[in-house]
């Protein structure tokens, strides 16, 4: 019985040991521009990352540069050689907003869905999975536009879509009272935690809870820092930081918007 009692002992303890031991969160690279930057949104995925999955600290690297196009990235290289040098689970490649929605004499606009698809053509080389970050409008009709060219091109390039524009519009429809974006088209914070929040959902593959209960962080102002398509914003100087929460029922709607796509 003794003997019986002891080894029970020591499978509990091992089971324990072994639960302690959770396997480490997805490595994921952003590749964007201001509409990525601004708010910290790598910052907000892994404040929410850690709230969905506790014991699980998820990795982000961010390449970063206001006005940046997907073939700006690519002309840089920057992104390529990141991706030989470290290894990611994940990129998530946001282009201009509103590409590849636009007309074809807009700079750059003829070229977008090509270089989106050599894109997450070199992320499946290096063993990553692409996500495509669908921007937004904020007309009705002309998201509803942007949706159906971005699915289109998720297709063709063979990448998951997280369409973030299309969430915004559901968030708005339950807070009517509150914008996700600027007047520039900036996203607000509210703005940044419903992209956060579909980030999230995806990387989790699953719904989150509108109760989540993100412990609270602090968010580095990128704005205004200058950021450059040469490094990633880790190996850039350091902004100071913005420890501002969205109110709630904010942090809730944004949430429900994006229970699904």
């Amino acid at each position: 019985m003794r003997r019986f009692v002891v080894l029970l002992l020591a499978i509990l303890a091992g089971c324990a040991a072994t639960s302690a031991k959770q396997p480490p969160g997805p490595r994921v690279l952003f590749v964007g521009n201001s509409l990525t930057y601004y708010n910290d949104l790598p910052g907000i995925v892994q404040a929410m990352y850690a709230a969905a999955v506790p014991g699980r600290a998820i990795g982000t690297d961010m390449l970063a540069q206001g006005g940046a196009r997907i073939a700006d990235h690519l002309k840089a290289g920057r992104m390529a050689a990141l991706l030989a040098e470290r290894r990611y689970d994940v990129v998530v490649l946001q282009d201009l907003g509103g590409f590849p929605a636009c007309g074809k004499t807009f700079p750059g606009c003829q070229d977008a869905v090509a270089s989106v698809c050599e894109a997450a053509k070199q992320v499946r080389q290096a063993g990553a999975k692409p996500i495509l970050f669908g921007t937004w409008q904020g007309r009705r009709e002309a998201q509803q536009a942007l949706s159906e060219a971005s699915r289109d091109e998720a297709a063709h390039c063979g990448l998951e879509l997280v369409d973030v524009g299309a969430a915004m519009q559901r968030f708005r429809g339950e807070m009517a009272d509150v914008s996700p974006w600027h007047e520039d088209g900036h996203p607000d914070l509210a703005g940044s935690w419903i992209a956060g929040a579909a980030m999230t959902r995806a990387l989790v593959g699953r719904n989150l809870s509108p109760a989540l209960d993100v412990a609270p962080f602090c968010r580095a102002r990128w704005k205004g820092a200058a950021l450059k398509l040469d490094e990633p914003a880790s190996a850039q100087p350091r902004p100071d930081l913005d420890c501002e929460h969205p109110p709630a029922n904010v942090a809730a709607a944004a949430i429900r918007a994006v229970r699904k796509f």
